[in-house]
């Protein structure tokens, strides 16, 4: 087997863009990729065609170095689809074989398969291990004629300790697994576009949410922190179109429009999701343009919005199966691609753009228009607000950041925002309560100036060598008066009570007005 590393340089800074990937074939076989999970690393599941079809398990370091491979050979056409991390680092794995078994495998962190059994259910086999238990999901067409979703679960031992099934119109195959914080078991089956729910205990809980709607299809399925159900997919009877469904575990549909739709101008085939820590989705397949085939990245938020599309126009085929995130907000796929006859595993490790936005305000709560703010660490750039006194910045994730006010004298709340590393999206990133709190060395103006932030006058006198600052009430009385020199700042709060005033810089040269606003 030979293994491919490329490196590939950032060309779009608004884009993500691959870290790192490994191409693992040669010219007289087959292999592929369906399956993956992270933990201290990332394994990788499929097939291996040597000889027969064998089920192959990759082991990688996050910085890509292939660790250990675990094959599987029983003369019977072994095809790995799933694997799941459980306790102690042990994998759970499944596939099928050619006479349509499931084959369930577990093996310990370095690799040595503990135990493994074989069940009579078609393809489509996924795997979980949730609330210390494994469970396996796939199809069979027994006791009645069509494709029936079978859900088992098994203990670390192997033993199952039940299995269910559900009959309904349609093709069940499963698509994905997933847990709710009650422990429920949800799975995706592809049509019509649904997904079924178990109880721990084995009880179906009898919801079955529907989208029949332009041949939709379901391909994966994932929950967040507050138990919002995320299914993808893609529907379309002659050009295909990723989508994303959103419901609550009741079944009631989040968005009043269902589904979102992502159409990217070609033939999409999404095939995983993944949510990060604030159910950001990242969505996964591949793109068909005439007989070339390109890997899709779809990233959305919350509420379904597109925050970018990313279509990889490698050469060749690319079949993106599977997605991971880490807590830095990396992203790796897995998949196959191929270049000539036959298929290569395919491998990747990912980098994304990550906004960060607020906005910045004075002590009144008023936005501070065209003020600039500084980013140093991996990158050192500098951006201003803009006229409602907001920012926004790209930086990529992975990385460490400072984000501060740049100009010195300025107090703010708080006073700097650090990101150690940037994992996800940061909102609301705002820098409150400005304050005036210092005077600023300057050189000479060339005509004298004034401002006023909250209770304090800034000014500054230029070429003239004295001045007075006379401070007016709105019927136009003269409440207060300064003689000054250069340049300095006042602060008015202790001697003048709440209230409109107008305060007005006068020299031999210039007079210059402004309002002041007190408020205590």
């Amino acid at each position: 087997m030979n293994i491919i590393t490329a490196v590939i340089l950032l060309i779009n800074s608004a884009s993500p863009y691959p870290v790192w990937q490994k191409v693992m074939g040669d010219a007289v076989r087959n292999e592929r990729l369906y399956g993956s999970a992270i933990g201290s690393h990332l394994f990788v599941i499929g097939s291996d065609s040597a000889k027969t079809l064998d089920m192959a398990v990759r082991k990688f370091d996050l910085e890509g170095e292939l660790k250990a491979t675990y094959t599987y050979d029983d003369d019977n056409h072994e095809i790995g689809k799933d694997i799941d991390i459980g306790e102690n680092a042990n994998l759970y794995v499944v596939g099928h074989t050619l006479d349509s078994a499931l084959l369930i495998m577990k093996y310990d962190s370095s690799g040595k398969r503990l135990w493994d059994t074989e069940v009579m259910l078609h393809y489509g086999g996924h795997i979980l291990y949730a609330s210390g238990g494994v469970y396996v999901a796939g199809w069979y067409d027994q006791p009645n004629p069509g494709e029936d979703l079978r859900l088992l679960r098994y203990d670390v031992e192997g033993n199952e300790l039940w299995r269910s099934y559900d009959i309904s119109n349609g093709d069940q195959t499963p698509t994905g697994l997933a847990v709710s914080s009650d422990h429920s078991i949800y799975i995706s089956c592809r049509y019509p576009f649904l997904w079924c729910a178990w109880r721990i205990d084995g009880d179906p809980r009898g919801i079955v949410p529907t989208y029949i709607k332009d041949d939709a299809r379901a391909e994966g399925i994932t929950l967040n922190s507050i138990d919002q159900v995320f299914v993808c997919g893609d529907r379309g009877a002659e050009q295909r179109s990723f989508i994303l469904i959103k419901t609550d575990t009741l079944g009631n549909f989040l968005w009043p429009d269902t589904a979102k739709s992502y159409n990217l101008g070609g033939d999409e085939h999404c095939t995983d999701i993944k949510l990060d820590a604030i159910s950001d989705c990242y969505l996964a397949g591949w793109q068909q343009r005439g007989e070339e085939e390109d890997l899709v990245l779809v990233k959305t938020d919350s509420l379904g919005s597109l925050l970018w599309a990313w279509v990889d126009t490698l050469p060749g085929k690319q079949e993106i199966e599977a997605i991971e995130i880490d807590p830095q907000g990396y992203l790796y796929l897995a998949g196959s691609t191929q270049s000539g006859t036959d298929w290569d595993a395919l491998v990747m490790k990912v980098r994304q753009p990550l906004t960060v936005s607020g906005i910045v305000k004075d002590s009144t709560g008023t936005p501070m228009k065209g003020f600039a703010l500084t980013v140093s660490g991996d990158t050192s750039l500098e951006i201003t607000t803009g006229s409602d006194g907001s920012y926004s910045i790209e930086l990529y994730n992975g990385g460490d950041y400072t984000l501060r006010p740049k100009q010195s004298g300025w107090s703010f709340e708080p006073a700097q925002r650090s990101y150690s590393p940037l994992a996800h999206r940061m909102i609301n990133q705002d820098f409150l309560n400005g304050r005036w709190t210092c005077v600023e060395e300057q050189t000479s103006s060339p005509s004298p100036s004034l401002d006023v932030s909250g209770s304090f006058i800034r000014y500054t006198l230029g070429k003239e060598s004295q001045g007075t600052l006379a401070v007016f009430d709105p019927l136009g009385r003269k409440v207060a008066s300064f003689t000054i020199k250069g340049s300095g700042r006042l602060d008015l709060a202790s001697l003048l009570s709440s209230g409109v005033y107008f305060v007005r810089l006068e020299t031999n040269s210039e007079n210059v007005a402004k309002k002041l606003i007190i408020l205590k």
